[in-house]
């Protein structure tokens, strides 16, 4: 792959940062690999932080500007020169009253209508929590917008009727981000994931919307079953596909889910929901279904921020993965891929690009 930053390797591994000057030159996450009809070629969308970005803005996060990769053949990935600063294909609203003049990160993309249309979050100056460790920095004000895109590079963006073109309100949680969207039949359910004031996880509300303009709010995320000790802090972000092999029902969720109990730390690992109705969710399994691999590798720690592409029989996973942040390589973090061969759900095998 060209343009790549610091090598680190490993099974699994895709890319990381990429080189000084560039949008991406500092952090990336995000990625979400596609086929795009329209370039006759696979793509990832991801977000990218630039070394110049404010320090004190949102430290946490990578998100910043959106960037593109193509490939012809799914392993071997070109950095696409995108035409906004530093080869982006998007970046921060120029409208300080926007919802997303601050970054940008990646949430969900879809292709309708002959568009593209990007389900994004993005964050403004405002500081939704002074004096909070964690959350008491600019930047963490976050909603969930739309763009759309004739071809994956030009994008156009689609005001909402929330705050600042958002979406959706914020309500009364830190913020609202990570948004994904399926259809089911006439109606687009719209995901977000929202961090409570109280700090204890984090919740996935559920709208749903005839025109993608106007939202009816449909409650949190309904579950038939309790959750199990991996996901008892909730879920960070969530991709929902129809119809795959494997699956135990119509409808299945792949999902990061953060494990709530205090020795876990906040553990991120990989698991699937099936639903019947596109509604109504179970696990379909006891654990999770990709975890961290074995110490020393770069993903040791947790994995995350699962997108898949479905490819024939088989499931294309991105995933975003770091090391321990103690450890001796606490640096060691971006993009990798694991695969689900025969519909196998159970077993993600880690590739090399």
């Amino acid at each position: 792959m060209t343009g790549e930053g610091t090598q680190i390797g490993g099974a699994g591994f895709l890319f990381n940062t990429g080189p000084d000057g560039r949008c991406d030159d500092a952090k990336v996450g995000g990625a979400m690999m596609r086929w795009n009809p329209v370039l006759n070629k696979y793509c990832i969308w991801y977000y990218g932080r630039s070394k110049d970005f404010p320090k004190d803005m949102a430290p946490a996060l990578g998100s910043g500007s959106i960037a593109l990769m193509t490939s012809d053949d799914g392993r071997d990935w070109t950095r696409v020169e995108g035409p906004l600063m530093g080869g982006a294909v998007m970046v921060p609203s120029d409208d300080p009253s926007a919802f997303d003049s601050v970054h940008l990160g990646t949430g969900d993309i879809t292709f309708e209508n002959g568009l593209w249309h990007h389900w994004y979050y993005g964050g403004d100056a405002g500081n939704p929590k002074p004096g909070d460790p964690i959350y008491g920095f600019p930047g963490y004000r976050l909603h969930a917008g739309l763009a759309v895109s004739p071809d994956g590079i030009l994008w156009q963006r689609k005001p909402g009727k929330g705050p600042g073109g958002a979406l959706v309100g914020l309500g009364g949680e830190v913020y609202a981000a990570f948004p994904n969207v399926y259809r089911l039949g006439d109606r687009t359910i719209l995901q977000v994931t929202l961090k409570d004031r109280d700090f204890r996880g984090w919740i996935t509300r559920v709208w749903q919307s005839e025109d993608q303009e106007n939202w009816a709010l449909l409650g949190p995320l309904t579950w038939s079953d309790d959750a199990r000790n991996y996901d008892s802090a909730g879920m960070i972000t969530r991709q929902v596909l129809h119809n795959i092999p494997g699956a135990a029902a119509e409808w299945m969720m792949i999902y990061t889910a953060v494990d709530g109990r205090p020795e876990m730390k906040e553990q991120r690992t990989i698991a699937i929901a099936v639903s019947d109705d596109g509604l109504t969710w179970r696990r379909q399994f006891d654990g999770p279904v990709f975890v961290a691999a074995d110490k020393g590798a770069w993903d040791d720690y947790n994995v995350a921020n699962p997108q898949v592409c479905v490819r024939g029989d088989e499931l294309w996973m991105t995933y975003f993965g770091f090391a321990d942040p103690q450890g001796p390589n606490a640096a060691q973090r971006g993009i990798g891929m694991a695969i689900s061969r025969s519909g196998d759900l159970h077993e993600f095998e880690r590739i090399s690009a």
